[in-house]
């Protein structure tokens, strides 16, 4: 993937999406929003449409040290633990909301010839992606790759759907949007490992305008 078509590619997700609930590794975040960015927002979406990425173009992504046997390696271990991935948030379709799980992807193929990974989107995940005309966010893909964190990504998605807005942080919030159970059961650590490292990636890597965050930990 040469970095023309990186500078093209768009992420747009409604907002009620990156309000949700998962957990995701750096990579598997890659490998979803790297589909996402083909989808048309504006489009309909059937279920039966697959979004195709090239093993060689998700390893352009990466970006990273490994040999190239490593990374086939990890991508494999991704892919699995990608079809079993959870998105945790409320359905307000209806008069009474409903607390829903769903999975980010229907299925996943591999293509041996070409060595291309085809992604299907679950059903439920959808329309959070097509169809949009309001409340959703838009942003370049090449702005989250530096990130080695998913953290940070989440975390920049959030920033990028409230601009011009205070947010306001808690441990709470962090732990469940973020999935991250009891491994951070203590503030420090939620602070040092989480919290602290988030605003130093975007400053570092973004484009983002200047945001007020508040942390009420």
């Amino acid at each position: 993937m040469s970095n023309k078509n990186k500078d093209k590619l768009v992420v747009v997700k409604h907002n009620d999406l990156i309000k949700a609930a998962y957990r995701l590794t750096v990579l598997e975040s890659r490998i979803i929003l790297a589909c996402i960015a083909q989808v048309n927002s504006k489009g309909v979406l059937s279920h039966k449409e697959n979004f195709s990425i090239r093993v060689e173009e998700i390893v352009e992504l990466l970006e990273t040290g490994n040999s190239r046997d490593e990374m086939y390696a990890n991508l494999k271990s991704a892919l699995d633990r990608l079809s079993e991935r959870w998105v945790y948030f409320i359905d307000k379709s209806d008069m009474t909301p409903i607390e829903m799980k769903t999975r980010w992807v229907s299925a996943i193929g591999y293509t041996s010839e070409d060595a291309r990974i085809n992604l299907y989107f679950a059903p439920h995940i959808i329309p959070f992606l097509s169809e949009l005309s309001s409340n959703f966010t838009q942003y370049k893909l090449k702005h989250v790759l530096r990130f080695k964190s998913s953290y940070s990504i989440k975390f920049y998605e959030v920033l990028k759907s409230s601009m011009n807005s205070t947010i306001e942080l808690t441990t709470t919030w962090m732990k469940e949007t973020m999935e991250l159970g009891n491994g951070y059961d203590r503030v420090d650590n939620l602070v040092s490992r989480v919290i602290t490292d988030i605003p130093h990636a975007i400053i570092e890597n973004l484009n983002i305008s200047t945001h007020s965050v508040r942390q009420a930990i």
